[in-house]
């Protein structure tokens, strides 16, 4: 069972910052954590920053491996190298933020807004994806699209989320960028339908879902 904790007592685990290299932030529920809270984005920037540009032997992390982030709002957070592995992150915002080389493999971001987030060698094996909306999101280089096992793997793979219109894809798929489009329409209503670069519809889809 996962420790739910307050605001104010997770700035007080980030305030103790790393031990041995690790700021254990694991295994907490963190549904209660206001992360708009300027207090909060701040220390986790400068951690992050830390982590990124750690030297040595033992290389700084910060490592939420199997919280529960649902419904938290990220966006504009730089997020690169945090371990989110097996996450738990429905309905979570991403907007805008820095996702580069962070590992949500085994994680559920279903309904996740990921829109004009990098998720440059961002890891996504075994990752659930369900309805998330990639609209405008840099997955150029991620890992775990299933390109390596043919088109349609990857038709199977990106075809449940809501959107990928205008999204940065691996040039191997980007031929079957339409094809996704066609997989992702089968499973929305007519009206929510989505078309290439639409991002009228994708403003109507977002407005219109429960975050």
């Amino acid at each position: 069972m996962l420790q739910t904790i307050t605001t104010t007592q997770f700035l007080i685990r980030m305030e103790d910052s790393f031990v041995n290299g690790v700021l254990d932030l694991r295994d907490l529920d963190l549904r209660n954590v206001d992360m708009r809270k300027s207090k909060v984005r701040e220390l986790f920037t400068r951690l992050t920053r830390m982590a990124s540009f750690s030297k040595g032997q033992k290389d700084l992390c910060i490592d939420m491996t199997n919280s529960n982030i649902s419904g938290r709002d990220f966006s504009n957070y730089d997020l690169s190298k945090v371990v989110l592995s097996g996450v738990t992150a429905e309905h979570t915002i991403f907007t805008n933020s820095n996702l580069t080389d962070v590992q949500l493999d085994g994680a559920n971001v279903q309904y996740c807004d990921f829109r004009k987030a990098d998720l440059s060698f961002t890891k996504l094996y075994n990752t659930k994806i369900d309805g998330a909306n990639f609209n405008f999101a840099n997955l150029e280089n991620t890992y775990g699209l299933g390109f390596g096992a043919g088109g349609k793997k990857v038709i199977e793979r990106l075809g449940v989320a809501s959107n990928i219109t205008g999204a940065k894809l691996p040039t191997q798929i980007e031929d079957l960028r339409n094809d996704i489009i066609s997989e992702i329409n089968n499973h929305l209503p007519d009206g929510k339908k989505i078309n290439n670069f639409d991002e009228e519809s994708d403003q109507r889809n977002h407005a219109s879902a429960s975050w």
